[in-house]
């Protein structure tokens, strides 16, 4: 075997691994966004099973008047901002945001304006 013949076989199996490299990043992009779909899926079903969780414990209680439910958007009669529901006991709301943490009455926060 020449020297010729020596390098286009290497040549060939190079070509060969860079195209298998190719269709393996492509491979693994498609995955992300498979797992970000399976994540945001089990983080619904996480908030539904704390939401029956939380209905049940209440309806025990007898103290909360079931206005909001976890996960749900709220806009706050203050300023205006809008959180999301995390976690109720009694009359306290516990809710999240981009800006942090806060605790709200019931009487301090509506439901967040759905469109029609």
């Amino acid at each position: 075997m020449d020297i010729a013949a020596g390098l286009s076989l290497v040549g060939f199996v190079l070509s060969v691994f860079g195209i298998l490299q190719i269709i393996l990043f492509f491979k693994i992009w498609a995955m992300t966004n498979d797992v970000k779909a399976i994540r945001d899926m089990m983080s619904r079903r996480e908030m539904e099973r704390k939401n029956k969780a939380y209905m049940k414990s209440i309806e025990s209680k007898g103290g909360h008047s079931g206005r909001f439910s976890i996960g749900e958007l709220v806009v706050s009669k203050a300023d205006g901002t809008q959180w999301r529901v995390e976690e109720m006991d009694g009359i306290n709301v516990r809710c999240k945001s981009s800006r942090g943490e806060i605790v709200f009455r019931e009487d301090e926060i509506d439901k967040f304006p759905q469109k029609k």
